[in-house]
């Protein structure tokens, strides 16, 4: 991997699904942006995506070239023969620097009407990559902090145009798409074991944490009973805390639902906090026996939340329900009666709001007794907010908070 970023980097790997759905990417995508710093997709779907996607930028020329790989699965024999000659035809007039007007209405007839044809398969293109999910792979990687892997030669206008046209030609139910057949294993077979390599090295890898969904972890557990992967302690202490960790937060409410932007809102907001949240994960994963690739992890991981994290959070919540300020200063003006003229409470609140909190100055209305009663209450609530900010798990109790609204 060898990635430069500072910071905790998270390698996930995703087995491909037999649907055009990447669920499974963007649940552990999610889980990553809110725990790491910088997150790297192994994702045979998502780089499929991206080259579908890539599509809707292509020039007249590039449209032009993918019609005419498509057009043999699209029609006839004989159809396809006229179709093809009158393609050529079009692409010699269009590199004629004196056409005939007749040529020239025939060219721009034909311009108008891929261009029409064209617009269709962009809004299909998006389509497919909001309705699979990738759009939001798409913000993460624009905010910087997830990196799609791009797979050997599928970064070029060629190797796009034969992945669509493989794409077209499959879904089209034409004979044709045998002569093909050999390239499209060929091509798949190449990018699964890039895909293999990549994430069985992440594994052994120091610089980064894995992150895997179940089918890959099999694949990983595979190849390290079979000796083919070599794992020191310190890499399976390093897969159980991503392990845990993505486990954990994958339970939060309202998760599945969230967008990235929401994550990446609530993680930039509890920055802080995690840095003691980390801290407790290390601890809880330190605890668990089986590898995270193991089948067994997941159990483990379940436990941990009920045993450690659930009561914490609920500790949480009871501390900060007792906390409310508003409560506490009314406490205090019970329990202490005002001894000022009643003509100088106003102006002795009013001389304080400089130097008190918003949640102060929203009290304030209820008819305050003394600066005195204020301060003492400020300085206990203060003391308790700061005890509950410190605990491990407030960065979960809040990341729960705040995608719960």
């Amino acid at each position: 991997m060898n990635d430069s970023s500072p910071g905790l980097h998270i390698t996930i790997g995703t087995y491909p699904s037999s649907k055009l759905s990447l669920e499974q990417e963007l649940r552990l995508s999610k889980a990553a942006l809110l725990y790491g710093d910088h997150v790297k997709l192994y994702s045979l779907a998502s780089s499929m995506m991206s080259m579908v996607s890539r599509q809707r930028d292509f020039s007249p020329k590039q449209q032009m070239q993918l019609l005419e790989k498509v057009i043999p699965y699209l029609a006839s024999e004989k159809d396809a023969r006229v179709l093809l000659k009158f393609l050529k035809t079009i692409k010699k007039k269009s590199q004629t620097k004196h056409l005939s007007r007749q040529d020239r209405t025939v060219q721009a007839s034909f311009q108008q009407l891929l261009a029409g044809q064209w617009e269709a398969v962009k809004q299909k293109a998006i389509e497919i990559a909001k309705d699979s999910g990738f759009d939001e792979i798409e913000r993460g990687v624009r905010a910087g902090l997830l990196e799609l892997h791009t797979f050997e030669e599928t970064d070029t206008d060629e190797t796009v145009l034969e992945f669509i046209t493989d794409c077209i030609a499959g879904a089209s139910g034409s004979p044709r798409v045998e002569s093909r057949r050999s390239e499209i294993s060929q091509r798949s077979d190449k990018m699964i074991w890039e895909f293999v390599e990549r994430v069985s090295s992440a594994v052994s890898d120091s610089s980064t944490y894995p992150l895997f969904d179940t089918e890959t972890g099999e694949l990983v557990r595979e190849k390290v009973d079979a000796k083919r992967i070599g794992v020191s302690e310190s890499d399976i202490g390093r897969g159980k805390h991503s392990g845990l960790a993505g486990h954990l937060l994958k339970r939060l409410p309202l998760f599945d639902q969230a967008s990235v932007d929401e994550i990446l809102d609530v993680r930039e907001e509890l920055d802080r906090p995690l840095t003691r949240f980390r801290g407790a994960i290390v601890r809880f994963s330190e605890e668990i026996k089986p590898a995270s690739w193991d089948k067994d992890f997941p159990s483990e991981a379940e436990k941990v939340f009920y045993r450690d994290v659930g009561p914490a959070i609920l500790d949480i919540e009871e501390s900060v329900k007792s906390n409310k300020l508003l409560a506490s200063i009314l406490h205090k003006f019970v329990e202490k009666p005002a001894v000022l003229p009643v003509g100088s409470l106003f102006s002795l609140a009013i001389s304080q709001l400089s130097s008190l909190p918003s949640e102060v100055a929203l009290s304030l209305g209820v008819g305050i007794s003394s600066a005195a009663i204020i301060h003492e209450a400020y300085k206990e609530w203060k003391q308790e907010k700061q005890a509950i900010e410190r605990n491990q798990l407030f960065f979960y109790y809040e990341a729960q908070r705040r995608l719960s609204k």
